[in-house]
């Protein structure tokens, strides 16, 4: 099956790049082989430098300045004429080339097969090289022996074909989801961990007893007072003592300070039918005493306290 040999549909800066992914495979196939006394190196040679993909097929993508950055891939087979000369060893170098010349800014793919190998699996139909026979571009050729003819794939094949590359990737794929899904998990986990720690860093920054006390303000009205005067049944005040205990996690004691002699409900519910109040000392003791119309003898104060 002869295949394509022209490069005229892709730009003259890809047309470059392409003429020099060729010569670096040249030169490190030659060198990989020199320094070897095995008969299959004396005797190797790279029969087809191919380009298979986007690029071949004109659809490629480069969008370095994309969000995602996407840019296609040259993706190259090589046909060897010995299936040793595919051992990944000897390409590690020509690889590392491709990865590093300047005058390449694609990204290559190389992937090596034998001729036999290939040639047998387009008799069998398998869909990948037949694919790169039908769509594939030769970049260079030792001589023109065509590949041979694609085949048609038998169900039987089909079916032992799809069987092996489910078995083969299946448990990739399972053990990939395991991961991601612990991962998640993990991320979660964390994300828990930290917002706890924080909670209880800062509580363990508060000092030990903090009041929230609303009544040390004066407010007009019924309960009004002087600066420095809590007014009568304020609002009760409540300390926080943060407590480290044997197990070293926090607690909280809420330690209730002082309690009103009157629900707050109620007391906002007779604010308006009680007479006038003063608070007469800081402790309240006393506290309450009705302003009546006329004033009080000291007597009369004390009576009212002992109550």
């Amino acid at each position: 099956m002869l295949m394509k040999s022209s490069v005229d549909h892709l730009p003259p800066r890809k047309q470059h790049e392409l003429r020099r992914v060729v010569e670096v495979i040249h030169e490190e196939f030659d060198d990989a082989l020199k320094a070897g006394e095995a008969e299959f190196k004396k005797r190797g040679r790279i029969l087809k430098i191919l380009l298979f993909g986007s690029h071949a097929g004109g659809t490629f993508v480069s969008e370095p300045l994309a969000a995602e950055g996407y840019r296609s891939d040259f993706s190259i087979p090589i046909v060897v004429n010995n299936k040793k000369l595919t051992d990944p060893a000897l390409w590690n170098r020509a690889r590392d080339r491709l990865l590093r010349d300047p005058a390449i800014d694609t990204a290559v793919s190389v992937i090596v097969h034998a001729l036999r190998e290939v040639n047998s699996d387009l008799r069998r139909g398998r869909s990948f090289f037949v694919d790169i026979a039908r769509d594939g571009i030769a970049l260079y050729e030792l001589d023109n022996e065509p590949l041979a003819a694609p085949g048609k794939l038998s169900p039987e094949l089909t079916w032992r074909l799809a069987s092996d590359y489910f078995e083969s990737r299946a448990p990739l794929a399972r053990k990939s989801l395991r991961a991601r899904n612990s991962i998640a998990a993990e991320e979660i986990d964390a994300s828990l961990h930290i917002s706890l720690v924080g909670h209880v860093q800062d509580l363990l920054a508060m000092p030990k007893e903090i009041r929230l006390q609303h009544g040390d303000e004066p407010e007009e009205g019924a309960y009004g007072g002087k600066p420095g005067i809590p007014a009568a049944c304020g609002i009760t005040s409540f300390g926080l003592d943060v407590v480290e205990e044997l197990s070293d996690q926090p607690g909280i004691d809420v330690l209730d300070r002082e309690l009103c002699r009157r629900p707050a409900l109620l007391r906002t519910r007779k604010r308006q039918k009680e007479p006038e109040r003063a608070p007469i000392t800081r402790d309240r003791i006393g506290a309450g005493v009705d302003l009546l119309g006329q004033p009080l003898g000291k007597e009369a104060l004390d009576q009212s306290g002992k109550a």
